[in-house]
């Protein structure tokens, strides 16, 4: 598959990630460098705080256990915390 393009393509590749490569996949999400490029892209902090939402979610859906990163800037256990919280409102 090539590389996603828009936000709609991020989150429909997200949700295809097979189980055994979505702890990888979302640790290299999680790190500065992909933030970065995710930006230099064209994308906005919305945008792109959607696509760790949906990793978060994915994690969620595999009914998987989110792993704590030590080296990344995103926390997608917080992610899906806050996501849960806003469902409840």
């Amino acid at each position: 598959m090539e590389s996603p393009k828009t936000l709609k393509e991020w989150v429909m590749y997200i949700s295809q990630i097979p189980e055994e490569q979505l702890i990888v996949q979302a640790h290299s999400a999680g790190t500065s460098a992909f933030i970065r490029m995710l930006e230099e892209d064209g994308f906005t902090a919305d945008e792109i705080s959607t696509i760790h939402k949906a990793f978060a979610l994915k994690f969620k859906e595999d009914d998987r256990r989110i792993p704590m990163y030590t080296d990344t800037v995103i926390n997608y256990n917080a992610i899906l915390n806050m996501s849960v919280s806003e469902d409840a409102e």
